[in-house]
């Protein structure tokens, strides 16, 4: 990313605290660096979510293999 986007040097992945119900779960914020004021108001802008696909059920996972676009939200 910071090859292709040298105005991203500033930004990374971040690991956060993920769900304490599941040790599989983990979850990183594309993150300003905090030394550096954000100009857009914020400092986090894409949470990336990850899991073994094996904790998934049989219709989760054809449910996720289905899907096309990612959503997403905006604050």
């Amino acid at each position: 990313m910071h090859l292709v986007h040298p105005n991203s040097r500033y930004w990374s992945f971040v690991a956060q605290n993920g769900d304490m119900d599941d040790a599989h779960f983990k979850y990183y914020a594309w993150e300003l660096a905090s030394h550096i004021p954000s100009t857009s108001g914020r400092e986090t802008t894409a949470i990336v979510m990850a899991m073994p696909p094996w904790t998934m059920t049989p219709t989760d996972l054809q449910c996720f293999a289905a899907c096309k676009e990612a959503r997403t939200q905006v604050y």
